[in-house]
């Protein structure tokens, strides 16, 4: 989910300057398009702040890298300290 959120932080400038230059060929954007960017610009904050609250380990808890245990791979995760 993280990656789909960075790529498309990645691509939205880019989609946003060819949607304004395909919808609007005059020179100023009008005042609703300001809007919805805006909008869509504090949505995707929104999302990276959750995503980042979302996937955070507790404060008391150490990370655990991946490893091997009875010839299986464990997947890395987090441990009480």
């Amino acid at each position: 989910m993280a990656r789909v959120v960075e790529i498309m932080l990645l691509l939205a400038p880019i989609a946003g300057f060819f949607a304004w230059r395909l919808l609007f060929p005059e020179r100023d954007l009008p005042r609703g398009a300001i809007v919805a960017m805006s909008a869509a610009l504090i949505v995707a904050a929104a999302m990276l702040i959750w995503v980042r609250e979302h996937d955070a380990e507790p404060p008391d808890h150490a990370y655990v890298p991946a490893h091997i245990e009875n010839g299986r791979v464990v997947p890395a995760g987090e441990a009480p300290r």
